[in-house]
């Protein structure tokens, strides 16, 4: 963190594995980290005889985990799992805080894990309590069409009477248009 004109670096993983694709966001007070543990089952040998190694073959564990850091106690939390790996590979990743310390991760799950298809990733997201716990863990598309790069970000709407802070999540899809181009864009009719 950055405080009185300097930086001070903490570790915050003290493993064997790779950490990739860290996401921050803050309050001022509070921060959360959440970024990609993976793991491969390392070189593979094709039928003859050739071993490749693709070094983004995550095919052993592509989980999200997360640390919350408290600026008052200058503390971190404990590591926690946010994503268990078991709907698929992880694609991106990205995070948004509210002012009350509550915390959203938002990411791209590539569910039959193969780079050749694109219909099949979906966006998921989790929100975690000003505490660190999480609370909320949703799925939210489920299509055949390709859902990625998410975003979030912190709102007020100027409409909200209670004035309540919230997020509001956005990604990009592509859907197919029907060949004629006169069909409605959500994918064509069934007849």
């Amino acid at each position: 963190h950055y405080a009185g004109g300097s930086w001070t670096t903490t570790r915050l993983t003290q493993n064997g594995t790779p950490d990739l694709a860290p996401v921050v966001a803050t309050n001022g007070s509070k921060a959360v980290v959440a970024w990609r543990a993976v793991s491969s089952s390392g070189p593979s040998v094709t039928a003859d005889g050739v071993t490749q190694v693709n070094p983004t073959n995550f095919d052993q564990k592509d989980t999200i985990v997360y640390k919350i850091y408290d600026g008052d106690t200058k503390t971190w939390g404990s590591e926690q799992t946010l994503y268990n790996g078991t709907s698929g590979s992880v694609k991106a990743i990205v995070a948004e805080m509210l002012q009350d310390g509550t915390a959203a991760v938002a990411y791209t799950l590539d569910k039959d894990g193969s780079d050749n298809t694109t219909s099949d990733r979906e966006i998921a997201y989790s929100v975690m309590s000003a505490q660190g716990n999480e609370v909320l863990n949703v799925e939210a598309t489920n299509d055949s069409y390709l859902d990625e790069n998410p975003q979030l970000a912190a709102v007020t709407f100027p409409t909200d009477t209670d004035g309540e802070e919230r997020f509001v999540l956005g990604w990009y899809t592509q859907q197919a248009v029907a060949q004629d181009g006169a069909e409605a864009l959500d994918g064509g009719s069934d007849s």
